[in-house]
């Protein structure tokens, strides 16, 4: 359901998030009115008294946009030069020092070319998070998990995209629809694009087959959120795995498993099983990583021998039924070699479904069929090399001095299969050992096999012998390189293991965000030998924990970025897309996404699988922090409620102490009152007392009833009651109490029901007939009306007098405010009997409203009615 200005607004003013609230005007391609539309929707707030200004918009040279632009305040952008052409770019700087209720901004799927975010949409989340709402408009090609689609469809590579998770965030996404042949009519009238570019569009992506498909995936995508909104969220039992390699089929893959958890409403994990020791990941893997997360999607990297393996043990341990296979294209004959992993999966799990998506036939130049190989030999140092050919030789001299004393040719290969062990025990990966197995067989075919110093081959069965070596020997290297690596692996955890447990155990015994600081930039300088800085929270500001001896130094700028860190919950700088042109990367620490500190590291580009690594780690030092936070939190709650508890058993035993004497006092008055013989100034000083004293008493009674409120004695009695009932018994309370209190009454026909606590409902009634009769008129009466609305009933008080100031309806408005209320002492009313008031409806989950009426100040009881 598409929601016009109005109702956009009500909900930005009922809101009681900090976040501002995001509108996307949605388009299947240029031209289509996204723009007009939203400064029309603009428009239209302004009207009404919104604070909307514009932050971007791109006209596009057209007319009839350009003319929507007046009437906005425009915040200046950044302006850069770039060749011989001046760049406008948004500032998020100037609109959030600004900070409007509302701004306009054009082109969400926008790259900034000089801008602290490198996405507009990057841009847009700070301004949101600063909670400006926001205006903006995209077209459906730029949605990332449609950029395949789109791309087959249009054939045009569309660059700019923007993550599904950020759309989905949309409070409102409203789909600007033309047909499509309305917008070729406006494409050949040179309403989009000026010749020769109309042109050049209407060869490309603007034809007809194209603009019909488009416009469907756009309706298709509207419809999709409004169902998603529409329907009960209910618990989630389906898990999407998809398994992702190096490989850009892994796209496609990646896209499914996205498509099928939206259609579902499943999560959905992207998994990556590293095989490989120290292995560094391709950019085609780094751009597969950063798709799932743009897609909303969880990303988990394993390391082991066996991808099936790993697969298997993973999805055991997180009970996934649904697995997501790219579907490798291999050559038969390698096929014929392989298992599928698919069937090793199936074999160990029998209950699973598996989807194996099909990949683009990539080309298999000979660049491509060489390029693991070619990963592996940059696995492999010069040092190994050198290695195996010491080892070489000195298997090669020893089977020479052999060769002199035995003629048997058996125990020299044994000699060579050892040198192979050795070689593939004390290098890395498994090439320098397979290297020097074949380099084994020849030097033992050249030198010990008739005849020698020839590769020649005498008697025939040698050959057997020497193929045999060599399978022997490969076999060998690769399971002695498969056992190392994992000797190594296990050798890496157990010590991250130790200290993971060091660091707990040592954690707990501090209790200093300092000390606790300290100690893991020590272990994460060691581990992953770069300098790093922590920073943690004092005071709602981030200062660090060194005192001297800084590792590095940081500028004003520096603690700038860290302070957005900090803001905004987000990685940036190195290896980040915010600020990555930056020499150090800033982490934030979280715990249940709440921010306690901020890692800063020099020089060093962590890749995700590393981060991951890092945030091992950090988890413990989060929980400390949190911890130690946690405890100063409670340490300052009990205090706060120790005092708490000394001012109400305070108030509490000076209340009963005066509630004696007044009652007393007032007795007296009455009495005095009676005798005949009393002048007419007796009798007004006698009245006056007793009239200050029935008010300290009722002071006295909302001053017992506020403390037994905040230290929750008091539960609430509801009864059901007629709402006219309990408004004419309290008037009569109050009649008692001021002889000459009127009211003028306007009740509906009908019977209204309210579910009320009877005593404390009319204590408020009779606090707010007091406040009305000392704000206003003494000669005239005040005006009493319910309203009687769907779900709600409104009783309306008024009085004629001086109305409320606009300071007076905020501090009033505010329940916090009323008891420093400077005017408390000089009409008696406005203090802690209308604080009293607030509190109690708000007991009664209704709201109490403050206001003027033609004549002077009206105050407002809104409840539920009961449902009969």
């Amino acid at each position: 359901m598409v929601k016009d200005a109005r109702t956009w607004l009500d909900e930005i003013n009922a809101t009681e998030s900090k976040r501002g609230r995001l509108k996307i005007f949605l388009g299947y391609a240029a031209g289509v009115g996204k723009t007009y539309r939203m400064l029309e929707e603009g428009h239209a707030l302004l009207e009404t008294g919104v604070d909307i200004v514009i932050g971007y918009v791109e006209t596009h040279q057209r007319i009839e946009t350009e003319a929507l632009l007046m009437g906005f305040e425009i915040i200046d952008g950044i302006k850069h030069q770039y060749r011989e052409t001046e760049i406008h770019e948004l500032s998020v700087k100037n609109i959030i020092k600004r900070h409007p209720d509302m701004v306009i901004i054009d082109e969400l799927a926008h790259t900034n070319s000089s801008s602290w975010n490198r996405k507009r949409y990057q841009d847009i989340e700070e301004i949101l998070s600063s909670g400006i709402s926001v205006y903006t408009t995209v077209n459906v090609q730029h949605f990332a998990s449609l950029h395949e689609l789109i791309k087959l469809i249009t054939n045009v590579n569309v660059k700019e995209t923007v993550p599904d998770s950020f759309i989905a965030q949309a409070d409102n996404l409203e789909l600007i629809d033309i047909e499509p042949s309305v917008l070729l009519n406006r494409l050949k009238a040179g309403k989009i694009y000026r010749q020769p570019q109309a042109q050049l569009a209407a060869q490309n992506f603007f034809k007809l087959p194209h603009l019909t498909q488009l416009r469907e995936i756009a309706l298709q995508q509207v419809t999709r959120q409004v169902s998603q909104d529409n329907s009960k969220q209910g618990q989630q039992t389906r898990h999407f795995l998809v398994a992702i390699s190096e490989s850009p089929n892994a796209i496609n893959a990646i896209h499914w498993a996205y498509r099928q958890a939206q259609a579902f409403d499943a999560l959905w994990t992207a998994v990556y099983v590293n095989t490989r020791q120290n292995y560094l990941p391709t950019d085609t893997l780094k751009a597969n990583l950063k798709l799932v997360q743009e897609l909303g999607g969880e990303v988990a990297i394993l390391t082991g021998t066996s991808v099936s393996e790993a697969l298997i043990q993973y999805m055991q341990e997180i009970k996934i039924s649904n697995l997501v296979i790219g579907k490798h294209t291999n050559q038969r004959w390698l096929g014929f070699l392989q298992q599928n992993i698919e069937d090793k999966i199936m074999a160990a799990i029998p209950f699973v479904d598996i989807q194996i998506i099909p990949g683009i036939r990539q080309s298999s130049s000979w660049k491509s069929r060489w390029l693991p190989v070619k990963i592996r030999f940059k696995e492999v140092q010069l040092s190994d090399f050198m290695r195996a050919i010491g080892l070489l030789l000195l298997a090669t001299g020893i089977n020479l001095m052999l060769h002199h004393y035995l003629a048997e040719n058996s125990v020299k290969i044994m000699v060579y299969f050892i040198a192979v062990v050795l070689i593939s025990r004390f290098t890395k990966g498994y090439i320098a050992g397979v290297i020097s197995s074949v380099t084994s067989v020849f030097l033992f075919d050249y030198l010990f096999v008739q005849p020698i110093f020839s590769f020649k081959i005498a008697q025939s069965y040698y050959i057997l012998v020497l193929i045999m070596m060599v399978i022997t020997t490969i076999i060998i290297s690769s399971l002695t390189s498969k056992l190392t690596k994992q000797m190594k692996s296990s050798v890496k955890e157990a010590k991250r293991s130790a200290i993971l447990s060091d660091l707990s155990t040592t954690l707990i015994s501090m209790n200093e965000p300092k000390v606790m600081s300290q100690k893991v930039a020590n272990i994460l300088r060691d581990y992953f030998d770069t300098p790093v800085q922590i920073f943690y929270n004092r005071t709602h500001s981030v200062v660090s924990h060194y005192a001297q001896n800084l590792e590095f130094n940081l500028d004003e700028n520096n603690h700038e970025i860290i302070q957005w860190v900090w803001h905004h919950n987000q990685p940036a700088g190195n290896g980040t897309e915010t600020l990555s042109g930056k020499k150090l990367f800033y982490l934030p620490i979280t715990f249940k996404q709440r921010p306690l500190a901020v890692l800063v590291v020099n020089g060093r580009k962590f890749d995700y699988r590393q981060r991951l690594e890092l945030g091992i780690f950090l988890f413990p030092l989060a929980l400390a922090l949190d911890n130690y936070y946690l405890a100063q939190e409670k340490r300052k709650i009990a205090v706060d409620n120790a005092n708490n508890q000394l001012k109400s058993d305070l108030l509490r035993s000076i209340s009963h102490d005066l509630r004696t004497p007044l009652t007393s006092i007032m007795a007296s008055t009455d009495h005095l009152l009676m005798r005949d013989n009393l002048t007419v100034d007796d009798q007004v000083l006698l009245k006056n007392i007793n009239k200050e004293s029935n008010w300290l008493i009722q002071m006295i009674e909302n001053i017992l009833t506020i403390t037994k409120i905040s230290q929750g004695k008091v539960k609430l009695d509801y009864t059901s009651e007629v709402i006219e009932d309990v408004i004419f018994a309290a008037t009569e309370k109050f009649k008692w109490i001021n002889p000459a209190f009127e009211a003028n009454f306007k009740i509906p026909d009908e019977l209204i029901w309210l579910d009320v606590d009877n005593n404390l409902f009319q204590q408020v009634l009779i606090n707010l007939f007091d406040n009305a009769q000392k704000h206003g008129d003494a000669n005239e009466a005040i005006n009493i009306l319910i309203r009687n609305q769907a779900t709600m009933v409104e009783i309306v008080i008024q009085n004629i007098g001086q109305q409320f100031s606009k300071q007076q309806i905020q501090q009033l408005g505010n329940r916090k405010s009323e008891l420093n209320t400077k005017q408390t002492d000089q009409k008696r009313g406005l203090g802690i009997g209308l604080f009293l008031c607030q509190t109690i409806i708000n007991l009664h989950r209704g709201k109490l409203i403050f206001s003027n009426w033609s004549s002077g100040p009206q105050v407002t009881i809104i409840l539920p009615k009961k449902e009969l």
